[in-house]
């Protein structure tokens, strides 16, 4: 495992030493949503003047609405892609028959393949369905959830072959990637441009200590408990629905976020996709 490691991390820091080179981005218009000036209104107005602690700011991203309902689906999500990553292996070797090489090559691939693939998927889609439905950065991932957790589930409870069962994982892990563009601009783009940073730390923070760290224990606590993996591994798919149901919740109850930019005064157009491109100086 030590060769493992040392392969890994090469390539890390070979990107970490090629990232001196890029240049600072220049100072451009901040895209923003019609929600942000909404929820976020007279907050905004203080600009860097009204920057205050770090505490200060963290309370005033999470009294945003639709950045909570946000955070709360990716926490959920990311309770399952984590659950998976790490007992799915286990669940092949012992139900299916894998090996321990094989399992390991298995589920890298699938999480890789599906996540680029998801993620992409999600992004046009979503650009497609923001001109003409409100808030569908909000609704595009919450539908994918759907087939997500019933390919999820299917793979669990379905265990007639081992290629049946992680081509399941694979339709499970696509679509759930999905969520990946939609729900981070959805993130970003409620909040004036002075709580954008924090508001990125805060969500890395937060998916991580609530989402991706207590999700294998928590299987592993229900599977000594039941005495069965599968029982345990049954909280992922759950959790999925649990994620796609707060983003429905945000489509329904919270006013409609809809994207521009600053020069959409100006007559350009902005997109769902613009939103993830650097904006010309």
């Amino acid at each position: 495992w030590r060769v493992a490691l040392l392969l890994l991390a090469c390539p890390n820091a070979l990107g970490l030493a090629s990232l001196m080179r890029v240049p600072e981005p220049s100072d451009g218009p901040c895209p923003t949503s019609t929600a942000a000036s909404s929820d976020a209104g007279g907050r905004a107005g203080g600009g860097a003047a009204a920057a205050g602690s770090t505490a200060a700011d963290f309370r005033r991203i999470l009294a945003t609405p639709h950045y909570l309902a946000a955070i709360v689906g990716k926490i959920c999500i990311n309770f399952a892609i984590a659950g998976f990553s790490d007992w799915y292996g286990s669940f092949l070797q012992r139900y299916l028959g894998a090996s321990v090489a094989a399992t390991g090559i298995t589920v890298g691939g699938i999480t890789a393949l599906a996540g680029i693939g998801g993620t992409a998927l999600g992004a046009k889609t979503a650009n497609r369905f923001e001109r003409c439905v409100p808030s569908a950065a909000f609704l595009v991932p919450a539908a994918f959830t759907v087939p997500a957790a019933a390919m999820a589930m299917l793979a669990l409870n379905w265990r007639d072959g081992l290629a049946r069962a992680n081509l399941l994982l694979f339709g499970a892990q696509f679509c759930l990637w999905t969520h990946s563009g939609p729900i981070h601009t959805v993130s970003l783009s409620v909040l004036p441009p002075e709580l954008r940073t924090p508001s990125n730390a805060l969500w890395m923070l937060l998916v991580q200590l609530l989402g991706e760290v207590p999700s294998p224990p928590v299987v592993g606590a229900i599977s000594d408990a039941a005495g069965s993996l599968v029982t345990g591994m049954q909280t992922l798919w759950m959790s999925m629905l649990l994620g796609g149901g707060v983003w429905l919740l945000g489509f329904c109850l919270l006013s409609p976020v809809r994207f521009k930019a600053d020069s959409d005064a100006a007559g350009a157009k902005a997109t769902f996709s613009s939103l993830l491109q650097p904006h010309p100086p």
